[in-house]
This record gives structure tokens, sequence and C-alpha cells, in this order.
């Protein structure tokens, strides 16, 4: 049963602070609330609206738990879900379990929130089904260690209450629910993962029986405490979206011979060549180095030559690398480090040219259409030389701006930069606090066009006509009217807490990427086209195919999608990535992680930084429907 998103309701407890030194604080609570919040109202899993996800952080007063959830208990009539993570207390006499607040002490259940309040106010609620989940230690005498299996057992029994799926949780660690190091609560941790990533095999829905068995399993293979399920009536029917299914494509007809018979590339990453590219080496400020381009010595950047039938990967760098760009006549490519800008030779895979220390930390990257220079962005902007590196124009920037996002008009004239503070991407912030978030720069004269105080802004895309430029945000996606320097329309992404990359496709339809997934988007109309089934994307990328669109994030890592039957293809690597590029050829997809990313919003698993390249084989590319786009990457 898919519960309906418009009549249910999701409210989240957490306390992650404690006021008495008895009590060990446990920030990973903070992020259980953030990360579950942020699924459930995932259209890909549930589609929670946000209005219908109550999210309670470090309750000091019975009160701030107790009324909330009085009004979600009256208001849903489908299905209520209660979770709470942090300490539990059980009261000496009765044993009764108690739910800490951030005064609470140990040894004195009295001062937490006894769980039987809760339970009154459930049996009271309209909705039909009722889930809670309990990640809370049942122990005050260890003081932030966590309950035993039996315990849990304890705990499910005496948390039940009829017509409700519960789930109690034992997590092991001696920081109470966190493991050192872990982001997550154990348990907790298992269940986002479940969420994010699915269950393959299963089918387009997951119900809670077996998605409770999954995580059992994990647990149990790590050695963890299990955790606890007590089932009442059909609760245990409740589904949600399994985003690892992907729909059977169909039989190719007697005139259309079925591709090769090969299994795709490895899932979730595939083998790679794992010789590190060139090593790391002290630089003196500003100094550039220097080979000739195409010249340089050593093996071609796929030795084994051309592949037709399997994805084939190869590792440049095991660094943080913030951003990466291939020139427009593909014989080289730019990443950028923290502080660093190299060039390679897209033949050779090896450093052409690199320079240092001559920006504060670097953020995103450009290339200008002609291919003679690209544009960096950190502190101030620069306009570099292609085969060098070195700057040959600066235009000044806000200091105070973290994130500005680049990109060069079709003509190459014009060069539109965003900008937002890492803090203040959700475009809560006062005008003043915005200082330069949009300015459109005349390359020539270096003078400002236009400049808007209205949005914090993630990233810009020119349109192919250069009228229009695309600017998203933690506050939605904006057009920019060239000709009319203002903005002239707002396009609706819905329940969604930002945009993280867009771009235009050569026929001027808007693509937008970011927390609710990759939406495609009528241009005249601004009307929604099509939707890819991703979770949170930080990066997306058109082939020169224009149907080959690839997707970049924390939790699926990077994903080749069909654009045209928004069928998924292939899954190169579970890697968090950040920003992704294409070769002009489109043969070459170049991936760039960095722990330090602005777009970094969350940690993904695994996180290994560094500069990964991918040659596609054919088979994967549909039949080219199009020119090729102007802009190959977002």
């Amino acid at each position: 049963m898919l519960p309906d998103p418009n009549t249910s309701r999701a409210i989240l407890i957490g306390t992650s602070r404690y006021t008495d030194p008895g009590l060990t604080s446990l920030p990973a609570v903070a992020e259980n609330l953030k990360d579950l919040a942020r699924l459930l109202r995932d259209p890909g899993i549930w589609g929670l609206p946000k209005t219908h996800c109550t999210v309670i952080s470090n309750p000091s007063a019975a009160a701030e738990v107790i009324d909330p959830i009085i009004e979600v208990a009256q208001q849903a009539t489908d299905t209520l879900l209660v979770y709470y993570a942090g300490h539990g207390l059980i009261a000496r006499r009765d044993a009764e379990l108690h739910l800490a607040l951030t005064g609470s002490r140990p040894n004195a259940a009295h001062t937490a929130l006894p769980y039987a309040t809760i339970r009154d106010e459930l049996l009271n609620t309209r909705a039909r089904r009722q889930v809670v989940i309990l990640d809370c230690c049942y122990s005050g005498r260890a003081l932030g260690r966590m309950a035993s299996a039996d315990a849990a057992t304890v705990l499910a029994d005496e948390a039940a209450i009829e017509g409700t799926y519960l789930i109690a949780a034992a997590a092991e660690t001696r920081t109470a629910l966190s493991v050192p190091g872990e982001p997550h609560t154990a348990f907790t941790a298992e269940l986002l993962t479940t969420l994010r990533r699915g269950i393959p095999g299963q089918g387009p829905h997951l119900d809670l029986d077996t998605i409770y068995r999954h995580v059992e399993t994990t647990l149990r293979a790590k050695q963890r405490p299990l955790p606890q399920r007590r089932i009442r009536n059909t609760a245990d029917r409740l589904a949600f979206y399994n985003r690892a299914h992907v729909p059977a494509a169909p039989t190719p007809s007697a005139s259309e011979p079925a591709p090769p018979a090969e299994p795709p590339g490895p899932h979730p990453g595939v083998a790679r060549d794992t010789r590190r590219g060139v090593p790391r080496r002290a630089f003196i400020a500003g100094a550039v180095v220097l080979a000739g381009a195409g010249t340089a010595t050593g093996a071609a950047l796929w030795p084994w030559g051309k592949s037709e039938k399997s994805v084939r990967s190869r590792r440049l760098t095991d660094v943080d690398t913030e951003d990466v760009a291939f020139s427009p006549d593909g014989r080289t490519f730019v990443t950028i480090e923290s502080r660093a800008s190299q060039v390679w030779d897209a033949v050779t895979g090896k450093v052409v040219a690199e320079v240092a220390g001559d920006q504060s930390k670097l953020s995103f990257l450009a290339f200008s259409p002609d291919g003679k220079t690209f544009a960096t962005s950190g502190g101030n902007v620069l306009l570099r030389d292609a085969a060098t590196a070195v700057p040959i124009s600066t235009f000044a920037s806000d200091p105070a701006r973290d994130i500005v996002p680049l990109a060069f008009s079709p003509d190459g004239q014009m060069l539109a930069c965003g900008g937002a503070r890492t803090g203040t991407v959700d475009d809560t912030s006062e005008p003043e606090g915005r200082r330069n978030s949009f300015r459109l720069l005349d390359i020539s004269t270096g003078r400002i066009r236009a400049t808007s105080l209205e949005h914090n802004l993630r990233a810009v895309a020119f349109s192919p006509d250069g009228k229009t430029i695309a600017c998203t945000g933690g506050g939605g996606c904006w057009l920019w009217n060239v000709a009319g320097r203002r903005f002239s329309h707002e396009v609706g992404l819905g329940n969604s807490n930002g945009s993280d990359a867009v771009l235009f496709t050569p026929d001027g339809q808007l693509v937008t990427a970011g927390e609710y997934g990759v939406r495609l988007w009528d241009a005249t109309s601004l009307r929604i086209k099509a939707s890819l089934p991703t979770t949170i994307t930080y990066a997306v990328a058109l082939n020169r195919d224009c149907r080959t669109i690839a997707t970049a994030g924390p939790y699926y890592g990077v994903q080749l999608w069909d654009l045209t039957t928004r069928r998924l293809t292939a899954t190169l690597t579970d890697n968090t990535t950040h920003s992704l590029a294409w070769s002009p050829d489109g043969r070459t997809l170049a991936g760039v992680t960095s722990q330090y990313s602005v777009k970094n919003s969350r940690f993904g698993s695994p996180y290994d930084s560094g500069c990964l390249l991918w040659q596609i084989p054919t088979r994967l590319l549909p039949t080219s429907s199009g020119n090729p786009p102007t802009h190959s990457k977002g």
C-alpha cells in the first residue's frame, strides 16, 4: 500500500545536545533528522510535502513534542510516521521508557518525556496506519552506551500501539548512538541507505517489512546489535518507492536486433586503473609549470585502445578536485583544486600547464566558446589563457561569496556570475546579504553590464541564443532577460530545497537538478516535460547526442540516463561526485570529487576525492537526435 503523501504526516524528533554532562552529546542525531526529512520528501521515495514533515530538534520541554504530535495526529488520515532519536531513560519504579530532552539527567527519568504520553496521543489519531521508529538507548545506567538486543525486545513490547509498525533500534557505540567518525547513528544510517539506494531485485516498491529485514541483515553483517519490530494489523504492507528498481527495456522487434548480450559496466563501481595520475608536488605561489601541449610522453589516455563494448575508467588524481571542463576542440581539459589550476593533454592524460596560489579557494570554472580562455572563480574571477592557465584579466568579486558559478555567453562576449554564501543558499537573507549575487560582465571592457541582489545563486547557464540566463539557487530557478536586464520569469520547482545545476538543451529546453532530482522544462510554458527518478543531484552534463545525460550526487554516484525514455542506462560509480563534463566527441566523461566542495550539503558514501575519467562505449549512447549542444556541462 503506497501511502498518500497529501493525507499523511511525519514528525521527526531528535535530541542531540544535553545540558547535563552525564548524558553524552549526540551530533549524529542532528544529521539523522535532516537527512531523514529530506528522503521522506523525495518524490522518488515518498514525496511528502515539506509542510507535512515536522522536525523537532532539541526539545527542552514535553509540550514542545506533545503539542505538535497532537496537531499532526489530527491532520493525518492515511499514514502517520513518528521518529525519535536520542538518549532513552528507564524509570526506576516501573521500568517505563522515557525519551531524553535537552535538560534531562541520567538516572532521573522524571526529567524526560514518558513514551506513554506519546503513545496515548497516537491512540487518538485519525490515521489508518502508524509507523513508529525509536532509535534510542534503553539504559540510563550506561550513560550513552546502547541497549542489548534483549532490551530492544522489551522496548518494542512496551512501545507497541494497535495498528502500528514499530521498530526499536539498539545501536552499538561507545559514544551512545554515534559510531566515531560516522555521520549518522548506526541503525538510522542503514535505514537511510536502504531508502536512498533501494534494494535491487525487489520490484518498484518496498514494503516496511522488506526494508526492515534488509536493515537487520546489514546490521548483522556488521556485527552490530539488531533492532526489533512489532507489527499490529496490516501496517507491514505500507510501502515506499524502490529507488533501485529499473524498468525492463522493451523487447526488440525482429527488425531491430538486440544489443550485445554482455553485462553493463560493474555496479556499484567499474573496474578502474588504480595507478595514480600526476604526483602532487610543492609549488611556489603563482608559479607556472609548462610542457608542450600534445607532446608529453607516457601512455595514452586509453592505452587499451578504443572500447566498443565496456565502460573503462582511469583515475587521474586522488586529491580534492573542485571542477572540470573540456576545451571546445577536445584537445585539453582543465581541473581545479582548492588553490591550483591544471591543464591536461586529453590524449596522454598528462599535465601540460599548472598554476597555483594566485586565487583564494577555487570553486568553479568555465571555457570560452572559442577555447582560447577559461574562467575560474575564487575570491576574484580570473580569465586565464587556455594553454598556460596564466591569468590575463581579473574581475573583482565580493569576498563574502563562497559560491560563484560561471557561464560564458554563446558569442563569448559576456560572462555570467552567480553568487551565494554556503550558509545562506536557502535564499532567506536580506538583500544586503546577497550583494553581487548576480553579475553580467563584459569580457572585452571588464565592465559590469548588469547586476542583481534578488537571489542567492548556485548555478548559471546561457540559453543557446544568448538571450536568457537561467539562474538557480536555494529558493528556485529564475530566468534573466539579457536585453531587459531583469529577472523575467520564475520556474516553479515545487517542494524543493534548491537547485545545484542547470543547463539548456540545444533546442532551448531547460534542465534543472538539485535536491528534488532532475527535471526537463518546456522553455515556453515553463512546465515540466519530464523527470528523472534521481535523488539529490549535484551535477548534470548533456552528451553531444542530445539524449544521454549524466547525473552525479552524494547517494547514487554517477549515472547515465536516456533523456528521451527517462531510463537508467548505466551506473559508473557510487562515489560521491560534484562536477561532470563530457568531451566534445561524447566518448569520455569526467567526474571530480572534493569533500570541501561548496555543493556538498552532506557526505555520501563512499567519498573518494579526485578526478575520474570514463570511456563510454557506443552501445550506451543512443543514436544522435540533434546537433551537438552549445554547452555540455551544467
